[in-house]
């Protein structure tokens, strides 16, 4: 077996001599890389576990972000449909992928919302947005309105707040229909307190409620259930002819 080898290792050495001194045979074809790495089924597999993991670590993360980032941008009225295709064309994405995009930043951020911290992150962060509320009465009012979303937000409304201004209210947001009641404890001026239903459309008012001192205070609901309630400066209902029945639109600032 040693001989052998020592035989082996002079051919070797013959060889890479020759090769030596040939300049055209010491060089190495790129595509003659490819078609190595591709003849071999293990550096394949390595190459393709390497591009999920950077699409995992990277991509995958980033592309959520920019999912929950233009979301944000979107709600808050920051970002109009307009501006979202303006960045799409700046980066030269088709017209025609834009809907495939935002289909696919959807179902990512649906995905996402399915864990239950996340979850609860996003509904704090909805606690921060305002919207505007307009009842269409004959003239039309609007509100800048501060949204209740979480059962804390909920649960705290307007206690404690010395005043609000005549154009704002507060906007409580329930997922489904409720009929939980409302009361003025520790309350510090005197509210109208207008139940919605899920049609937009309004189904009771309480108008002008004093603060509760007492410790026990009236519980204010309407006979059907609601999914979002408006406080507003009491008398304000009454001044726009805020009545049942008033149409409701929701709508992002911008």
């Amino acid at each position: 077996m040693e001989e052998t080898r020592n035989n082996d290792d002079q051919k070797l050495n013959v060889s890479s001599s020759d090769r030596g001194s040939d300049n055209d045979e010491t060089t190495i074809n790129a595509l003659d890389v490819v078609v190595f790495i591709l003849k071999s089924p293990f550096l394949v597999l390595l190459f393709l576990l390497k591009a999920i993991k950077f699409l995992w670590d990277y991509a995958i993360p980033l592309t959520i972000l920019g999912a929950l980032t233009l979301l944000w941008l979107t709600s808050t009225g920051r970002l109009e449909k307009t501006k979202i295709t303006e960045i799409l064309s700046r980066y030269n994405i088709p017209t025609s992928f834009e809907s495939l995009i935002t289909d696919y930043l959807y179902q990512k951020t649906t995905e996402l919302l399915t864990s239950q911290t996340l979850k609860e992150s996003a509904i704090k962060f909805a606690d921060n947005i305002k919207v505007k509320v307009t009842f269409l009465t004959a003239p039309q009012v609007s509100f800048i309105c501060k949204v209740a979303f979480s059962e804390e937000a909920k649960r705290k409304g307007l206690m404690y707040v010395n005043s609000l201004p005549q154009d704002e209210c507060m906007l409580f947001v329930y997922e489904s229909s409720t009929l939980t009641p409302f009361w003025t404890k520790n309350m510090r001026f005197n509210i109208d307190i207008i139940f919605i239903d899920s049609k937009l459309r309004v189904i009771k008012v309480f108008n002008n409620l004093a603060p509760c001192t007492e410790e026990v205070c009236v519980a204010y609901a309407p006979s059907v259930p609601y999914n979002f309630v408006v406080e507003i400066n009491g008398g304000l209902a009454k001044k726009y002819s805020i009545t049942p029945n008033t149409k409701v639109v929701i709508s992002p600032l911008k």
